[in-house]
């Protein structure tokens, strides 16, 4: 039997945190551990969690309280590192699961092959309303760019290099690409991303697309669903950094940094000339659309 644990990052969550600890503790198929770390809440979080653990004796749930804030994104790698099962479930504090979700994504960990899972999500108000965001297509519940006709669906390295097709909450990781993670972390980089690039590295990043997830938007989310906008050399030095976390996974994983490297540094520069030779290089054009090499060089003939 695989371990499953779930890593949960807080911060100021107290208003929506019981409905998530309550979705936890509700699914057919339950945690081994669940490893809870408040990132020096100024609310009644730390509190309401741990009067949760004692009121349930939840022996196999811990809270730990840092002494000072780390940021979302230290303090989700902290709760991951904290964290001992085989598989590890990413959870946000003001979430909903469906009561099967740890049933249904573990079921997909049974196959040797998968690395690391994404899955689909609605999206609710603060009220727990269905809504629909325009930016999400009809019928797919990621980020993803295209509609999957599949239910459960590879991504390769091209694909995720490209975009990070879902969010967090919705992922589930085995304990290798944990441990890569870990040792290459981040700390300028979404921590989901680096798990699913290193899954997808690993060959064995896959996105479920079956809604399991109740992803809540309002005010005080730290991420949305919109895409963030950046200018295309910042976007080129966040895919330098994502392709270093994954540069000691293989060969693919070191040629792509390579090639990322001297894209950043071309583009940045805006060395005209370097930027046309790289559409004779294969991996340029395996990992880069045909919209993003145009935009390469417009971007660079703009001096």
């Amino acid at each position: 039997m695989q371990k499953i644990s779930i890593a949960m990052a807080t911060y100021n969550g107290e208003k929506y945190i019981k409905k998530q600890l309550d979705s936890i503790l509700s699914q057919t198929v339950l945690p081994d551990e669940v490893v809870i770390v408040d990132d020096c809440s100024t609310d009644k979080t730390a509190d309401i969690v741990n009067d949760y653990i004692k009121k349930k004796s939840l022996n196999n749930w811990k809270l730990v309280a840092n002494e000072c804030n780390l940021g979302f994104k230290e303090n989700f790698k902290k709760a991951i590192s904290l964290t001992n099962g085989d598989i590890c479930f990413l959870c946000d504090q003001d979430d909903i699961w469906c009561n099967k979700k740890i049933e249904y994504v573990t079921s997909l960990f049974k196959s040797e092959d998968v690395i690391g899972v994404s899955t689909g999500f609605y999206v609710i108000d603060e009220f727990d309303n269905d809504i629909t965001e325009k930016h999400l297509k009809k019928g797919n519940y990621s980020f993803g760019n295209k509609s999957f006709k599949k239910s459960v669906n590879k991504i390769p390295l091209k694909g995720i290099m490209r975009r990070n097709i879902s969010p967090g909450c919705t992922c589930a990781y085995r304990r290798s690409a944990i441990d890569i993670f870990l040792k290459s972390f981040d700390g300028s980089l979404p921590h989901d991303y680096q798990l699913s690039t290193i899954s997808s590295a690993l060959s064995g990043y896959y996105y479920c697309n079956v809604p399991l997830n109740k992803y809540r938007i309002h005010s005080e989310n730290t991420l949305g669903v919109k895409p963030v906008e950046q200018s295309r050399d910042k976007i080129a030095e966040e895919k330098l950094k994502l392709s270093k976390v994954i540069s000691d996974t293989g060969k693919e994983g070191k040629r792509l940094y390579d090639l990322c490297h001297k894209r950043y540094d071309f583009i940045k520069n805006k060395k005209t000339l370097e930027v046309l030779s790289l559409w004779i290089n294969p991996e340029y054009r395996k990992y880069y659309s045909l919209k993003e090499r145009i935009g390469d060089i417009l971007y660079v003939f703009r001096k």
